[in-house]
């Protein structure tokens, strides 16, 4: 079996213990990650409960943590925290007239090196200070007699404390993924207690969570819009750069969408026509109508094209739309009715919507927390036979009494129940429907076994092995009927009536007394079954004596 070793020996001849220095520093720089920098830049603290725009900033301090392997006397896998620097961010800076100038952090690629074995994930914490009093809206300012307070005089006040909010942001998960792309975000902050910046991050990777009520699950979803519109907040412009910033640079644009540059040539762009709907004027126009409160119809204005108004993805014709509508978001149900002027889709909630998770069965990244066990996707594989595809028509989105394609006929009518072996309850499989075999107790191998198992006995002489074999063989062939100690008898007279002749044959007379004779002993059979069954056996014997 040498052939089959994937390593070879060669390098043994040549092999000097100096070039192992050497050949470590190569493996190392075959594994260096090409340099570059994430750059953030901090455009403004968000307090939406507060819409007076402070003069001071306040403070935002950068830490990577990086989240390594747990070991076995680990509690919680341990985290290393680096700072990366600290930036002074405007509050509540205004829409219209930002600031000039916008605090940047970068950080090198470097810092994130996958190619070790100790550190599992990588998140980014940003933690902002403020004080009490710049969190106070303005509804309690007048609740409490319109005195604003007061802290700048001497030193802080009894009602004034340092409050601290933080955000975590998974830059690489455990399969070593990116997760951060370049873009603008809007992150909610959460009130950090304490200063174990942590804590968070133990919370996020826990595995099992209490599950509440479902009243208090949905209570839990509608704060979470609330928190996001009222709550904290803080705005970052994240970019992947090759080379480092200063730290003061000046404020980006506002990301602008493609379509506004559209609306820029007044000349060529007629007023009362979207762009486009003059090229797809013989396409159907569609009419999108959500059913919700009992029915209660909402009209939107006619799409002119096929995109989807979730993902906007262009579909090009009615019936792709459709299908794409009814697989890629099941969230709601789409019903198509046609119109003189094109189509109509009413859209509504599916009741049988299944929320879980059904994604991939790796982690999700850490990026939402769980209620409690989600369902992953399964990997094993179902070989099944599909129906024959029908033809595209639109009839398979009408109303859902009059659609017949979601519930095709089964290829097997009648029930669908599963049957049992009698004797061992084991399931019988489709391929042994046909084979009528319960009445079968001992199959052909059993009966080989249960010779092979006697013939291996060196205790016994071959007669009695004989006798034991037609025994074992006869008790196996109606063992049905015998359950209990009284039919016992029945046992030896059957035994008699079938197996008479091939016992005298080889001569097992004497063996088959004293085999009644232990059934007697062991209280098996009564001793006028012992003397019937020996006077039967003795009457046959004077039979074949007289033939």
């Amino acid at each position: 079996m040498r052939h089959r070793m994937s390593r070879s020996n060669k390098s043994r001849r040549t092999f000097k213990v100096d070039s192992l220095l050497q050949t470590v520093t190569s493996r190392l720089h075959q594994q260096e990650p090409i340099s570059g920098f994430l750059t953030l830049t901090f455009l403004g603290f968000y307090n939406k409960s507060s819409g007076i725009s402070q003069e001071e900033p306040v403070k935002v301090e950068t830490l990577l943590l990086k989240i390594c392997h747990k070991k076995r006397k680990d509690v919680s896998c341990p985290v290393m925290t680096v700072s990366l620097g600290t930036s002074y961010v405007p509050y509540n800076p205004s829409e219209e007239f930002p600031p000039p100038k916008a605090p940047t952090v970068s950080i090198p690629t470097e810092s994130f090196s996958l190619s070790g074995h100790l550190v599992k994930s990588y998140h980014l914490l940003l933690r902002v200070a403020t004080m009490t009093s710049n969190l106070l809206s303005i509804n309690s300012d007048m609740d409490s007699g319109g005195g604003a307070i007061n802290g700048t005089g001497g030193g802080m006040s009894d009602e004034e404390k340092l409050v601290q909010f933080g955000t975590d942001l998974v830059i690489y998960d455990k399969q070593n993924r990116c997760l951060l792309s370049d873009g603008e975000y809007e992150f909610y902050l959460e009130e950090i207690h304490g200063n174990n910046s942590g804590s968070k991050i133990a919370h996020a990777l826990s595995t099992w969570e209490e599950i509440g009520f479902d009243k208090e699950l949905k209570e839990q979803h509608l704060s979470s819009f609330e928190k996001m519109s009222n709550g904290p907040t803080l705005k970052v412009r994240l970019q992947w750069s090759r080379e480092p910033v200063t730290p003061m640079v000046d404020r980006p644009l506002p990301l602008v969408p493609v379509d506004k540059n559209d609306l820029s040539n007044k000349e060529n762009n007629r007023p009362g026509i979207p762009k486009g709907c003059s090229k797809l004027r013989d396409r159907p126009s569609v009419v999108y109508q959500f059913l919700y409160n009992n029915n209660s119809k909402q009209q939107t204005e006619a799409s002119c094209d096929m995109h989807c108004p979730w993902c906007s993805i262009d579909c090009r014709t009615l019936y792709s739309l459709l299908k794409h509508l009814k697989l890629c978001h099941p969230r709601f149900s789409f019903t198509y009715v046609p119109t003189q002027s094109g189509a109509r889709i009413d859209v509504s909630l599916n009741e049988g919507y299944d929320g879980s998770y059904s994604g991939a069965p790796s982690g999700g990244g850490g990026g939402a927390r769980g209620a409690g066990p989600v369902r992953r996707t399964p990997l094993s594989h179902v070989i099944v036979c599909h129906p024959r595809r029908p033809h595209p028509a639109l009839t398979e989105f009408l109303h859902m009494d009059e659609n017949e394609f979601d519930a095709q006929r089964p290829y097997i009518t009648g029930h669908n129940r599963l049957y049992h072996h009698t004797t061992t309850c084991l399931p019988i499989y489709p391929k042994e429907m046909d084979i009528d075999s319960e009445d079968e107790t001992d199959p052909r191998w059993l009966q080989k076994k249960t010779m092979m198992m006697i013939d291996e006995f060196t205790d016994v002489n071959e007669g009695e092995k004989e006798l034991m074999k037609m025994w074992n063989l006869h008790v196996m062939r109606h063992g049905v009927r015998f359950v209990g100690d009284c039919q016992i008898a029945l046992a030896c007279t059957m035994f008699l009536q079938q197996r008479a002749e091939q016992l005298l044959s080889k001569n097992l007379y004497r063996n088959f007394v004293l085999h009644m004779c232990n059934l007697f002993d062991f209280g098996l059979i009564s001793p006028v079954t012992v003397y019937t069954t020996v006077q039967k056996l003795q009457e046959m014997i004077g039979v074949e004596d007289t033939k």
